[in-house]
Parts: C-alpha cells; structure tokens; sequence
C-alpha cells in the first residue's frame, strides 16, 4: 500500500489533501480521484456551473504529481 495524496486546482484557487490515502497502486488512485472529480461535476451542475479549468493532481508520499484527472478525462461532451 502507498499513501496518495489528492490536490484539487482551478486557476489560483487549490485545496490540499493533508491526510492522503493508503491505496494499493496508481490505478486505485486515478479510479478514486475520477470518482472524486464526477461528484465535483455533479454537485457544480446543480449550482448552474462546471468550472471545466479544475483539476485532481494525484501526489506520491513524496509529494511528486504522478497523474492529473482534468474534467475531459472523466466526461465527454456531446
């Protein structure tokens, strides 16, 4: 297991994962941060509005970005 760590960024605006998740490899981090980042979409469309510029930096226990989830990744436009 190894701790990841989920940043959210829109422009200048960011909220930091503090605490991080223990999870079993990259790919169980990228499943639960494109969870993370539909739920985002869902609960801003209901507002009236999807910030399209946000985005989930996936960190390792050194804190190096090793995946970016981008709205595009996780919804497609038709």
């Amino acid at each position: 297991m190894a701790t990841y760590f989920f940043q959210w960024r829109c422009g200048t605006e960011r909220v930091d994962d503090e605490d991080g998740r223990e999870l079993p490899d990259l790919a169980a981090a990228v499943r639960a941060a494109t969870g993370e980042m539909r739920g985002l979409i869902g609960q801003e469309a209901t507002e009236g509005q999807i910030r399209l510029a946000q985005r989930i930096e996936i960190e390792d226990e050194a804190h190096r970005v090793v995946h970016r989830v981008v709205v595009r990744d996780v919804i497609t436009f038709i």
